[in-house]
């Protein structure tokens, strides 16, 4: 290969021969991924050395040249030492000295010191003088009965008065008023007689027999015959143990009530009073009687001038009876089972009479409880509901007329 002469417009530096290549033998990449192998480095001639300039020097000969594939060791063998399944065992060294028993000694273990709460005589029984049982057993039974006699009069300050038409009337001539001594004589001192006469009364078997038994015998006969008899009752029926007499009073009247339960277990309540000194069965008082029946004034028919039932207040109003104008009462029937709304003029003397016999005056009733009375009734507007009446008068504040 011939010389290539130089050219001014490269920077190439001229090669020498005392030059060396530190990176001769190497693989050198370029910038594109391309690997080059260059020729290994040029040792330096023993020779004159040739300069570029020289007629005989040849320049710098760059040829292609392979990268010869590595050569394949071969793999080492490897030494195998095989472990045969023998295992030395080592055999326990025989003591130089004989092991020495275990002896075993048993201590008995020292009473406690008795405590400073607990006494000598701990657990020890204790006899007690009989002198001092007695006495402390007649001491308090002695505190006991005193304690029992004095509760009544401890408890009389916190005891309510009771209402005087519910009162028991008892047979001493003090709890009597003036001008009725005789007619609570007589009522709380027949009780027997009652019982008999109520049951003649259950018992009879035509309506002619009730009437010599009845008060007011002349304005109620009419009355009995135009009703129908009642389911009749054996003759051998006597009434319950539980049954009781109790003597009340009106304003003007004293009267007494049987209470008890008929064959069919329902209760019933029989009104007496003293007529002419003989013992009267009130006939309306005891069955409810009014002018009018409550399936009658439910439908807004029927005479309502004399009803007897039990009423109790409520909160049913409508734009015909507005509350702002009207109080709301519930009357039920004697047989608790037909009801009718009825209403008062607030500020009227009506309304005030029933407010007091529902509320009552300084202590309160509860609003719930039934109270019996005997009213005159008024139909309402035209607008009204055929079962909402207007209360005209309070006939009695129970059952049984004077």
């Amino acid at each position: 290969m011939s010389s290539r002469p130089s050219d001014p417009h490269e920077h190439v530096p001229e090669l020498f021969p005392q030059g060396v290549w530190e990176d001769a033998g190497e693989v050198v990449k370029s910038t594109e991924g391309d690997s080059t192998l260059l020729p290994p480095r040029k040792p330096p001639s023993e020779g004159p050395s040739l300069t570029p300039t020289d007629p005989d020097s040849q320049g710098l000969r760059i040829e292609a040249q392979t990268q010869p594939p590595p050569v394949e060791r071969e793999a080492t063998s490897l030494d195998v030492h095989e472990i045969d399944g023998t295992v030395v065992r080592l055999e326990p060294e025989e003591p130089t000295q004989p092991k020495m028993p275990r002896h075993l000694e048993f201590h008995k273990k020292s009473p406690e010191p008795p405590r400073a709460l607990e006494s000598i005589v701990w657990g020890q029984a204790k006899r007690f003088n009989l002198k001092w049982v007695l006495g402390i057993s007649s001491g308090i039974a002695v505190v006991v009965i005193v304690a029992l006699s004095l509760l009544p009069l401890i408890n009389l300050p916190n005891t309510l008065r009771p209402d005087q038409k519910e009162a028991l009337v008892l047979a001493d001539d003090q709890n009597a008023p003036e001008g009725f001594d005789d007619p609570y004589e007589q009522l709380v001192s027949r009780p027997e007689e009652a019982t008999r006469i109520f049951r003649n009364f259950k018992t009879a078997t035509t309506r002619e027999q009730l009437l010599p038994m009845v008060r007011n015998r002349e304005t109620v006969e009419p009355l009995i015959l135009a009703r129908p008899h009642p389911v009749l009752i054996a003759k051998r029926w006597t009434l319950s143990e539980n049954a009781r007499w109790e003597v009340h009073q009106t304003q003007s009247l004293p009267f007494g009530i049987l209470r008890g339960n008929l064959p069919d277990f329902s209760e019933f309540e029989a009104y007496f009073v003293i007529e002419d000194h003989q013992l009267r069965i009130a006939w309306k008082a005891t069955t409810g009687y009014g002018t009018a029946a409550f399936d009658q004034l439910k439908t807004g028919q029927g005479d309502p001038a004399e009803i007897r039932g039990m009423i109790r207040p409520a909160k049913y109003f409508s734009p015909v009876f507005p509350e702002a104008d009207y109080r709301s009462f519930m009357f039920i029937a004697p047989n608790d089972d037909t009801a009718i709304w009825c209403y008062t003029h607030r500020g009227s003397p009506v309304n005030d009479a029933l407010v007091k016999l529902c509320y009552g005056g300084g202590i309160r009733k509860p609003a719930s409880k039934l109270h019996k009375v005997t009213l005159r009734l008024e139909h309402g507007p035209d607008e009204a509901m055929p079962n909402q009446w207007i209360i005209a008068e309070i006939l009695q504040e129970e059952w049984i007329s004077p």
